[in-house]
């Protein structure tokens, strides 16, 4: 009887520690993991022993989610990002011309020119909210590219214009080297004008004042 009594308790002993191991240990893993994400951690992983098991597979299930969740929010937040650059940059020369021209800074006489700047750059941000509104256009691979014929020197030359202000402000100059007067591109005019108008941008902000930016187009 002795005997039997003391296999029942280690029969009993074995079971409970394969319950702490197999159920008790993992299910408490889980509610850390839940805990974790409800405070927004989703870099946090669950230590998944094996992906056999009903509670393996779902700890490793918990995982995936939890890495998808954290890429599609980095993306979200580079996504608002650009977007704010995007719309900051038009914003800024808008206001920059029409206080040049309401300080009379700008002459009368060539107002017209810079009005029609103004103008080009609200039709810009309209198309920038027209993008935000048909999000749905995303394919797999970001945008869907509306291609199109156009002549990227006339480009480079339009989205100069709207430097204008903040160049003669500092001194700062730019250098043309078109290798030919007219040079004919297939893409997406509105996002390559985009990329042109942040690269320039960027040039700006980080040249030193009186100084001279070169840009340089070529076919090969």
């Amino acid at each position: 009887n002795y005997i039997t009594l003391v296999m029942v308790m280690l029969l009993s002993l074995s079971f409970i520690a394969l319950y702490f191991v197999q159920i008790h240990k993992p299910l408490n893993g889980i509610i850390k993991a839940t805990k974790e994400y409800g405070k927004g951690n989703l870099a946090y992983k669950i230590d998944v022993k094996n992906d056999i098991d009903e509670i393996g597979r779902l700890s490793a299930s918990l995982n995936y989610m939890a890495s998808k969740l954290d890429e599609s929010d980095q993306f979200q937040q580079k996504f608002l990002t650009n977007i704010s650059h995007d719309f900051r940059s038009p914003l800024t020369s808008i206001k920059g011309y029409v206080e040049a021209i309401l300080d009379e800074t700008i002459p009368v006489e060539i107002q017209d020119r810079y009005l029609h700047i103004v103008l080009s750059e609200t039709e810009r941000l309209e198309k920038l909210t027209k993008g935000l509104l048909t999000l749905n256009t995303f394919d797999d691979n970001g945008y869907l590219m509306e291609m199109s014929d156009f002549d990227i020197n006339e480009v480079i030359c339009r989205t100069l214009e709207t430097f204008e202000g903040r160049c003669h402000a500092r001194g700062i100059r730019f250098s043309l080297l078109f290798d030919e007067a007219s040079l004919p591109v297939h893409a997406d005019m509105e996002k390559i004008q985009q990329v042109l108008y942040n690269l320039i941008d960027n040039a700006v902000k980080f040249s030193r004042d009186d100084s001279v930016i070169y840009i340089e187009t070529l076919q090969k």
